[in-house]
């Protein structure tokens, strides 16, 4: 003899189909039979679980740029206090290296800065598209992640991982390119130091 199933409380019940309903239509749930009172959404349930973890994701990177914000802003503020104490000490010093009236050496002295000059802009401009390569990536990542959530997603995770690795392909090319740039700085810089001490040698 068939036993009594407790199912839910009163005359409706729970159901999330996985195509779209309509008020009135006929629904067969297992062994129960019912007409829907009102239009029904299709994957209701998994919607909202996705809306859910796309919230999440959100407020993952929301919280991971305040980290990092509050991370470097006391060092950005540390950097520029360094900046200017070395300014004033450079400029000290370039009051004294005026004083020199070596042709020789001031040709050099200005042959050396005129080179930092060009190396120390191209160095600006290559830190500008690193920040926004990585920016890319970062970005990209975040859609991949985003698109993963989404039923039938698949075509939209494959475009931001080709768009990601293109970025970081571009990202370690200017890496590479800032990292020579850096390197011939400091050795005009070098330069520039020796052709300092020169000038204040009697």
């Amino acid at each position: 003899m068939a036993t009594a199933v407790f199912v839910q409380e009163g005359d409706v019940i729970d159901y999330t189909p996985s195509s779209a309903v309509a008020a009135g239509d006929v629904v067969v749930q297992g062994d129960l039979i019912g007409v829907a009172k009102q239009p029904i959404a299709a994957n209701t349930a998994e919607r909202a679980r996705i809306e859910k973890q796309i919230k999440a994701a959100d407020a993952a990177l929301e919280a991971a740029e305040q980290k990092h914000t509050d991370t470097t802003a006391p060092l950005y503020d540390r950097l520029k206090q360094v900046k200017d104490d070395t300014w004033a000490g450079e400029q000290a010093t370039g009051q004294l290296h005026a004083t020199c009236d070596d042709p020789k050496l001031l040709e050099q002295l200005a042959d050396v800065q005129t080179r930092m000059a060009d190396a120390r802009h191209d160095a600006h401009r290559l830190r500008t598209l690193v920040d926004d390569w990585r920016a890319r990536v970062r970005n990209e990542a975040a859609l991949v992640d985003r698109a993963k959530c989404i039923v039938g997603g698949s075509d939209e995770v494959e475009q931001h991982q080709v768009l990601m690795k293109e970025a970081e392909k571009r990202l370690a090319m200017c890496q590479a390119e800032l990292a020579k740039v850096e390197k011939a700085i400091a050795d005009l810089e070098r330069q520039e130091a020796a052709v300092h001490e020169n000038m204040l040698t009697p």
